[in-house]
């Protein structure tokens, strides 16, 4: 008799345990996330807005021409045999 009272006990507290603990922690952590989600999308919208035009043109031009030579020092590498002055000049 005392086991199935023993048994309905930890069945009891593992109902409370779960009830006071494990779902408002569920709870919290889908809240934070959702938060963080929508904050990267409110940072990532502000900061398009705050680029003009021109700084998007001339950070476009950088990246192509950084692409470039980045293409062009590889293509010498794999053509030639090593050299300092192209690694340099890169």
């Amino acid at each position: 008799m005392s086991e199935t009272k023993k048994g309905k006990q930890l069945f009891t507290v593992a109902r409370v345990f779960f009830l006071l603990i494990v779902i408002p922690l569920s709870l919290m952590a889908i809240l934070i996330a959702n938060g963080i989600f929508k904050l990267g999308v409110t940072v990532k919208e502000r900061a398009v807005t705050v680029l003009d035009q021109k700084s998007q043109e001339e950070i476009k031009v950088r990246a192509i021409n950084t692409a470039d030579e980045v293409t062009n020092f590889l293509t010498e590498r794999k053509e030639g045999s090593p050299d300092c002055h192209n690694y340099s000049r890169f």
